[in-house]
């Protein structure tokens, strides 16, 4: 039996072919290569702007908690009489200018006389007032202003943009609901919290209550009770970031939250750069009872 012939042709056609299977094979090679090169290089990236925000929204979260801190701390050495409402408001003025990424500071004075059966307090009727002292818009550089809350009324110091502490007239508001109403209040003032600091969830700005839905802020606020040694409240104390500045996951819709938008419930979960602030824990009378958010970068412990 003749074994076929192989012709020039026939193997110039073969090598051709084993060339271009080879070629195919190198070219799977290098894409594969390729490809792991640059989900290397982008999870890098990813990870480098995961921390990046995770430092920027943990800056503004701590900012929050020095505020209230810093004044608690000046309460008891006296260096601000808690009873005086000029000495408040300079305190309050204070940590706000010196730091850009404060929406406001609030001060909430009562005279807590006890419990009552579920643990909330009760309170004497005179005495109740809030301070506030806020920046008007969702910028660093906005017009720093005064909230005074008392007897059922509500008043402004409308300083202009980079006014000092008495720069202003006082504007009348009309009527106010009692600060001590509110829920930051109530929950940072109860018998179970115990004055440990609590955190909100994502919710409108009280200071923005009186405000249209589409321009009222969004907010992170921390609240804690002063009380001196024997365990006397002096006050509430609020602050709150200027804005957090993140892409959240609402309902499968990616949003911009700056400072602005609907009220979201923690923990929220920041998809674009792999960053979560979680905010959880026991929850007491609506609020989320912990130390401190936790920002975290996914896959990071």
């Amino acid at each position: 039996m003749r074994l076929p012939r192989v012709t020039l042709l026939g193997a110039f056609v073969a090598a051709l072919a084993l060339i271009a299977v080879l070629l195919g094979a190198l070219a799977a090679v290098v894409l594969e290569g390729s490809r792991r090169s640059i989900l290397t290089s982008a999870e890098k990236l990813r990870d480098a702007a995961a921390r990046r925000v995770e430092a920027q929204v943990r800056a503004q979260l701590d900012g929050a908690s020095t505020a209230i801190a810093d004044l608690e701390r000046e309460i008891e050495l006296g260096v601000v009489p808690p009873h005086d409402l000029p000495g408040v408001e300079a305190a309050l003025f204070r940590e706000v200018v010196r730091n850009p990424s404060l929406a406001e500071v609030t001060f909430i004075h009562a005279h807590r006389t006890g419990y009552d059966a579920e643990g909330n307090p009760t309170l004497a009727p005179a005495g109740r007032w809030q301070l506030s002292v806020f920046r008007s818009g969702i910028h660093g550089d906005a017009a720093v202003l005064t909230r005074r809350i008392a007897s059922g009324t509500s008043e402004v110091r409308q300083r202009p943009m980079g006014g000092g502490l008495e720069d202003g007239a006082w504007i009348s508001e009309g009527q106010a609901p009692d600060p001590t109403r509110h829920l930051t209040f109530m929950s940072a003032a109860s018998r179970d919290v115990g004055g440990e600091p609590i955190w909100t969830d994502l919710a409108w700005s009280q200071l923005d209550q009186m405000l249209p839905a589409d321009r009222r802020r969004v907010v992170v606020s921390v609240q804690k009770a002063v009380e001196n040694g024997r365990g006397r409240l002096i006050a509430v104390v609020r602050a709150a970031p200027l804005t957090l500045t993140v892409i959240v996951v609402v309902s499968g819709t990616l949003s911009l939250l700056q400072g602005r938008g609907p009220c979201l419930t923690m923990p929220f979960f920041v998809r674009r750069y792999g960053v979560r602030i979680d905010i959880h824990g026991q929850r007491r009378g609506g609020l989320a009872q912990t130390a401190r958010p936790k920002a975290i970068v996914e896959g990071r412990k």
